[in-house]
């Protein structure tokens, strides 16, 4: 689990760009939603 985090935030960065809770979790989702799609694309190509 921390390895996954330390990789979104090597990826995305280190923070979130809203101001607003509600939104936070919004882009977070969508950041590990990508991360998750990039995840599975390098592992299908093995």
């Amino acid at each position: 689990m921390k390895g996954a985090y330390s990789s979104i935030k090597r990826i995305f960065g280190k923070y979130v760009s809203t101001r607003k809770f509600v939104n936070m979790a919004r882009e977070m989702v969508i950041k590990v939603s990508l991360y998750n799609m990039f995840m599975r694309m390098t592992h299908d190509e093995v």
